[in-house]
């Protein structure tokens, strides 16, 4: 399974807390019950942490980049639109 920090988080805020703690912890969906990346090492952790100050301007590039080397440049222009 890719590594996706960024689609981890929008299931996170769009879903109650009791769900995001079961995706997290099966590693499932759970209502589709498909696949989702969990972080679970300290250096999965910190590189998903940084998602959650996506507005914080010392953030930006690295987020930037990691979007980039997941291939999620279409995340980009959602979170500071287009340039």
């Amino acid at each position: 399974m890719k590594k996706d920090y960024a689609s981890s988080l929008f299931l996170i805020s769009s879903a109650a807390i009791p769900d995001a703690t079961e995706a997290w912890y099966t590693g499932f969906h759970p209502y589709t019950l498909e696949p989702v990346f969990s972080a679970k090492t300290q250096r999965e952790k910190l590189a998903q942490r940084q998602f959650f100050f996506w507005y914080k301007p010392e953030e930006r590039r690295n987020i930037i980049n990691e979007l980039r080397r997941i291939g999620r440049t279409d995340l980009i222009d959602k979170l500071y639109g287009k340039r």
